[in-house]
């Protein structure tokens, strides 16, 4: 993701843990988001916050 200057503003991988989940990081390569399964089987995915706080969950 780049901001409108081209510079990198942030990007898109996939979670180092092996868990499934994007990670979206800052341009100094820091984690500060995620989106995956949330390990309960039930479905649902996760949005987190750099600390790993669920703050959204998807159906």
């Amino acid at each position: 993701i780049r901001n409108v200057d081209g510079r990198r503003a942030a990007r898109l991988d996939a979670g180092s843990h092996g868990g499934g989940e994007l990670e979206f990081r800052n341009m100094n390569g820091q984690p500060v988001a995620g989106i995956g399964a949330d390990g309960s089987g039930d479905g649902l995915f996760r949005l987190g916050n750099r600390k790993g706080e669920i703050t959204t969950s998807l159906p």
